[in-house]
């Protein structure tokens, strides 16, 4: 920053200076002109300084000037009117030169302070900056640009001293273009940088200078974290394409095989054999629907952060047995062996035990899908270092190995060959996302398509202590003679396939299928139980159940059933008077007891 007194000290040495000049000229000029190189100082104090420092310049010069060049000398003395003139032409004249010189002062350190602001502005641009002159040597290069180009050293340098000779040749060709078109232009290269190949889109445009003297310029912008960002959309968009198609497709499998075991059912005389085979596909095709729906909303819960776990210490051993058990008529279906390494110790963790044989089940599902028929499933569990390690290997198709991230990722499938992909894509993001909520990891490894696949499970185990005994389920109570219940559903399907199956159990059931009917069915009908359906038109499943606790307090158990089986949908249900919520659909021999137990 300059100074504020230099303006006035660079003011005298131009008074002294000016005055020094008009004594070497003294001898020529003797009194005439005495201002006459004042002039010169007063001009250089105003460019210098403004108008306060030219000022000055002139006061001191006049003082000076009667001094030394007009008579008598030595004294400054009033010499009457033409004195008074010569002095006020001078001050007019000089003020004058003040103003102007001020004026271009100021509007000179404008300018330097708009530069200052407009090169701060671009040295700290997020974007790289530079400007090039016509012969492709940079003038001017933001931090952004130094930075990208990993260089310093570029001031009067060409892109061939600075890039690589590919890279340099198609910049300076784009260069060309724009000063040839005169025109702004935009482009995207990508090119190596000490951050390894990074994709750039720059905006280049021709500037000229007062001199008519052309220059390139160009905003750079490092759009690679975008273009990968464009790239984690377009393949969730394709895995979201090919999710619900395969999803219709796998509701569409259950279907066909119900749709023809109706058909049987419905012909008159039957075979019983046959009609048994028909109950035998419904209750298996449901069975596999409801599974899928149960994945789905599983995996909306691990999503948003919503699956609750029901923690207790459990030995591994037993979860290895239900998971087992789950999934072996799959293992048994494709003929694999199936062969287990459990250690001798039990090893002991803090989990939900049902959702821990789900992981299992799942791994081991996939291993007994994606292995040809006649393969080999191993499944081994060991202690180390404080973690439960549990692995899934099979001699199945494989997978290549840059996969073994993305592979448990929603919707994710990959299939070898022409074989399709089965099942939704969502088993391996679910056994991660339950395996993290238990504050462990799963990974996977492959050689390679055709040279199977192992998949690892790693939990935390749980601290030294007894184990606490396993619960012994009781057994399902038996509806008591005379138990009445109210089934409400509006879909009428539903209704009355339940209320067939609980007279079956032994019920007395009257249907109805709205809200106000299922109160006015209650009113003279007195039931010891109501399952209502939540989404019921005009007064809905809550509604009926608080008008129901209000007019019976606790002479009535009050089961909802609904499709919605979040923990959010359950908790209202509970606030609303409910004393059970099951999702569809329904096991009827659950509901059975949730009715007959008090």
């Amino acid at each position: 920053m300059k100074r504020r007194w230099l303006p006035y000290v660079v003011a005298l040495l131009a008074v002294g200076a000016m005055l020094a000049l008009r004594v070497a000229l003294d001898p020529w000029l003797g009194e005439r002109v005495p201002y006459i190189t004042l002039f010169g100082a007063v001009i250089v104090a105003a460019w210098y300084g403004g108008r306060n420092p030219a000022l000055l310049a002139a006061m001191v010069g006049w003082v000076g000037s009667e001094l030394l060049f007009i008579a008598p000398r030595g004294a400054i003395t009033f010499r009457g009117t033409s004195h008074v003139i010569e002095v006020l032409a001078y001050a007019f004249s000089t003020s004058l030169i003040a103003a102007l010189g001020g004026a271009m002062a100021r509007a000179r350190s404008r300018t330097q302070e708009n530069e200052q602001r407009f090169l701060a502005f671009m040295q700290n641009s997020p974007s790289a900056v530079f400007l090039k002159d016509e012969e492709g040597r940079y003038v001017f290069m933001s931090r952004a640009g130094e930075e990208m180009l990993g260089r310093t050293d570029w001031l009067g340098r060409t892109d061939e001293a600075l890039l690589p000779e590919q890279t340099a040749r198609t910049i300076r060709e784009r260069d060309h273009e724009v000063l040839e078109a005169d025109a702004a232009r935009s482009y995207e290269l990508t090119m190596s940088t000490r951050q390894g190949d990074r994709t750039v889109r720059s905006v280049k445009f021709p500037l000229r200078d007062a001199a008519g003297q052309r220059f390139i310029g160009s905003i750079t912008m490092d759009v690679t974290e975008q273009r990968l960002a464009q790239q984690a959309l377009q393949e969730a968009d394709r895995r979201k394409d090919q999710f619900i198609a395969t999803l219709a497709h796998e509701l569409r499998n259950p279907l066909a095989p119900i749709r023809t075991a109706v058909a049987i059912l419905g012909r008159k005389g039957a075979a019983e054999p046959d009609r048994d085979w028909s109950r035998e596909v419904i209750e298996r095709q449901v069975a596999h629907m409801g599974r899928l729906v149960d994945d789905l909303l599983d995996m909306a819960r691990v999503s948003s952060g919503k699956l609750s776990l029901r923690r207790e210490r459990v030995e591994l051993s037993a979860v290895v047995a239900a998971a087992l058990e789950t999934s072996r008529p799959a293992v048994d279906a494709a003929q694999h062996q199936l062969v287990t390494y459990l250690p001798a110790g039990g090893a002991v963790v803090d989990a939900d035990a049902a959702r821990l044989a789900q992981v299992l089940s799942n791994l081991l599902n996939n291993a007994a899908k994606y292995t040809p028929a006649g393969g080999t499933i191993e499944l081994s569990v060991e202690q180390s270092g404080g973690e439960a390690i549990i692995a899934v290997k099979d001699n199945g198709v494989g997978f290549p190995p840059e996969l073994s991230r993305q592979i448990f990722e929603p919707f994710a499938q990959w299939a070898s060959g022409g074989n399709s992909a089965a099942g939704l894509g969502i088993g391996l993001s679910l056994v991660r996302g339950i395996v993290e909520l238990h504050g462990g990891s799963a990974s996977a490894t492959s050689e390679g398509p055709g040279r199977g696949s192992r998949f690892e499970v790693r939990l935390p185990l749980a601290a030294a202590s007894r184990a606490e005994a396993p619960r012994v389920p009781g057994a399902s109570p038996i509806a008591a003679p005379g138990v009445r219940v109210l089934v409400a559903d509006d879909n009428r399907d539903a209704a009355d396939t339940l209320s067939r199956i609980l007279a079956m159990y032994g019920y007395e059931v009257r249907t109805a299928y709205d809200g106000k009917a299922a109160l006015a069915v209650c009113e003279a009908f007195q039931p010891h139980a109501a399952v209502l359906d939540i989404g019921m038109p005009g007064m809905n499943g809550y509604d009926v159940a608080r008008e129901l606790r209000a007019r019976r307090r606790g002479a009535v158990r009050l089961v909802a059933v609904s499709g919605w089986g979040g923990e959010a949908d359950v908790q209202r249900a509970r606030e609303a008077g409910f004393d059970r919520h099951l999702t569809k659909p329904v096991d009827p021999a659950v509901l059975s007891e949730a009715l007959a137990r008090r």
